[in-house]
């Protein structure tokens, strides 16, 4: 075989050919490979994004803190070590999630307003511990009260801001109203849902 040479022409032929076929079917295994990395890049970079919005973030800690403005002109400059704060996210009779303070704050401002205050935390029990923030969806309203701060006291403005996981945080606006039966709500929840989603 080596000393035909009609034999060695056509076995170099197809030896040449057989290279510039392999060396094509490289170069389509090699843009395929681009293809599927590129579409697989996308996929991933599309799928963190999902998981970096709030609603699909698993609760595991959450504090709020409320801020709230109440026309008064009692002077007043306390801290009330045993007297705290409490936020309800609810749905109808049902607290979905809240938040707790065993303590407050009360200043008054100058201007016939006291500055009311409350840093609060989630307890680890709560039933929406371990479950995806978007499952609050439903939450209706707000409920907030302070334990020194009684019925009827005239409120002019205020707001929660809920923290998830030390990373998501929210603010609801307390609009004015008056103080009833030591409670005040929060009723809008448009935002609430739309920061969900």
């Amino acid at each position: 075989m080596w000393n035909d040479v009609a034999l060695l022409r056509v076995l170099g032929f197809w030896l040449q050919w057989t290279a510039i076929g392999l060396v094509f079917i490289g170069g389509l295994v090699q843009v395929a490979t681009f293809l599927v990395d590129r579409h697989e890049k996308e996929l991933s970079d599309q799928q963190a994004l999902e998981l970096a919005k709030p609603g699909a973030q698993i609760v595991g800690s959450g504090t709020a803190l409320i801020e709230l403005i109440v026309n008064s002109s009692d002077v007043v400059n306390a801290h009330y070590m045993d007297s705290g704060a409490y936020v309800a996210l609810a749905k109808g009779t049902d607290a979905l999630m809240v938040f707790r303070s065993l303590d407050s704050f009360a200043a008054q401002a100058g201007n016939n307003q006291v500055h009311w205050r409350a840093s609060l935390s989630l307890d680890p029990t709560d039933p929406s511990v371990g479950r995806p923030l978007g499952s609050l969806t439903s939450v209706e309203y707000v409920q907030l009260g302070f334990g020194q701060l009684k019925s009827g006291a005239q409120v002019a403005s205020g707001k929660i801001i809920v923290t998830i996981n030390g990373v998501h945080g929210f603010t609801f606006p307390i609009g004015a109203q008056i103080v009833d039966q030591d409670r005040l709500f929060v009723r809008t929840m448009e935002g609430w849902r739309a920061w969900l989603r």
